[in-house]
């Protein structure tokens, strides 16, 4: 054999094995990147299968947040808001991972009717410049290099190839990402490593520097709300645990936390296109400590019950009450006994 005929030969062959291997990849695409999967298949990683799910799935609706949100079962919104959501849930998210989410959703094929936001404190006063958690860039982007380091990405695709190929089913969003049964919801655990003590050394003051931080979070959200005045955004804040807010009154202070939540009402409630929801102040559920794993995660039953609400238009803040509920939460905060909720 010539060395020409040699060098033709490995070429065509090379060529071979990668169409095969391209192929494998697009066929499987454990990560939607390329197409909406047929069959049964798996929604077990938020960053990996989170874009593709934003751009190629088929919906009307959209929940996007922290771990807040991955408790709630499509079905529910379904049957409260006849309305066919996806979950693009990230744990521990911040604005940018919402503002790719939202981005995604209202750049696909899809008419986006309605869009559900829980609203972190944490992710409110985050002064962060890139994705929490990390999300690489070949996943969500859509171009020819991303679309390279995907297919040839061998360690993940094999990673992917494991896990994804575990628990699945023909409506795998229904509990996608979901952990409720993977802990135990009780009081002894949402205040497990926290004892009572008194401390106001550490008690900041909401003024202009953490105005900017928390008006830049809030505008990589905003701004979809202006460009999209036919979807419905309802945005919550989440009912974190009192076990929580004994955290934030020997923290930042109480005034602080509520100080930067009006802050950020004043900001939404502009639009008419948002509701605005405030289930802090629910105590049938936040001094409830069963109901939590730790300090602000709570079980499944209260992801029911948050739909439940806002499909009654129930905790709904408007311009005229937001001022008056968020000053009564303040003072029902500061007042609470916590000595009292560690002793019991």
């Amino acid at each position: 054999m010539s060395n020409k005929r040699f060098f033709i030969t490995i070429f065509v062959v090379f060529f071979i094995l990668n169409f095969i291997w391209c192929f494998i990849v697009y066929d499987s695409d454990y990560i939607f990147k390329f197409k909406s999967p047929k069959g049964e298949y798996s929604i077990s990683n938020e960053i990996y299968q989170n874009s593709g799910i934003a751009n190629n799935f088929t919906y009307d609706s959209a929940i996007i947040g922290s771990s807040m949100t991955e408790n709630f079962k499509p079905s529910t919104f379904e049957l409260y808001f006849k309305t066919y959501p996806i979950k693009l849930s990230y744990s521990g998210s911040n604005s940018y991972n919402i503002e790719l989410s939202l981005s995604q959703i209202f750049n696909s094929k899809n008419d986006v009717k309605k869009v559900f936001i829980s609203l972190d404190d944490y992710m409110l006063f985050s002064a962060t410049e890139d994705f929490y958690p990390f999300i690489p860039s070949y996943v969500y982007e859509k171009n020819l290099e991303s679309t390279f380091q995907y297919l040839y990405n061998k360690n993940l695709f094999m990673e992917l190839n494991s896990s994804f190929n575990e628990n699945k089913s023909l409506s795998p969003m229904e509990f996608a990402y979901n952990w409720n049964d993977e802990f135990e919801f009780s009081k002894e655990n949402c205040l497990a490593g926290y004892s009572y003590y008194e401390d106001t050394s550490n008690y900041q003051i909401f003024n202009g520097d953490s105005r900017l931080i928390v008006d830049q979070n809030l505008s990589r959200i905003t701004k979809y709300i202006s460009d999209n005045p036919n979807c419905q955004f309802y945005i919550f804040f989440p009912p974190y645990s009192m076990a929580q807010w004994f955290t934030y009154s020997v923290g930042s202070g109480i005034d602080y936390e509520i100080d930067l939540q009006k802050f950020a009402c004043e900001k939404l409630l502009k639009f008419e296109n948002v509701k605005l929801y405030y289930f802090q102040d629910n105590l049938d559920i936040v001094t409830n400590l069963n109901n939590y794993k730790d300090l602000g995660h709570y079980c499944e039953d209260i992801n029911v019950e948050i739909v439940k609400l806002m499909a009654d238009n129930n905790s709904l803040l408007t311009t005229d009450n937001y001022q008056d509920i968020l000053d009564n939460w303040r003072i029902t905060a500061k007042n609470y006994d916590y000595k009292e909720m560690f002793e019991d």
